[in-house]
């Protein structure tokens, strides 16, 4: 599992959000940390990083290469509980 020191070593500098005046690049990191932190989390726990990795118009901001390691050890973890969206 990716630590939450690993999250915050990483240099952010040349990364950008989807919608960086609205997501600052520092909000992928608390967002990281949050989910790290909370365990097996609800959907509404995934949307602060969502809204940071979202690029209106499709593709991916730059930020998202960044955070991929640490979304597949969260992703990967057993620990940490599935996080999907339930069809109710």
């Amino acid at each position: 599992m990716a630590s939450v020191e690993a999250v915050e070593a990483v240099d952010r500098g040349g990364f950008r959000t989807g919608v960086p005046e609205h997501h600052p690049v520092k909000e992928v990191p608390r967002a990281l940390r949050r989910l790290v932190r909370r365990g097996p989390a609800a959907e509404k726990d995934c949307h602060p990083l969502y809204s940071c990795l979202f690029a209106q118009g499709g593709g991916l901001p730059s930020v998202a290469a960044a955070a991929l390691p640490f979304l597949t050890a969260l992703a990967s973890d057993p620990a940490n509980g599935a996080r999907v969206t339930s069809s109710n």
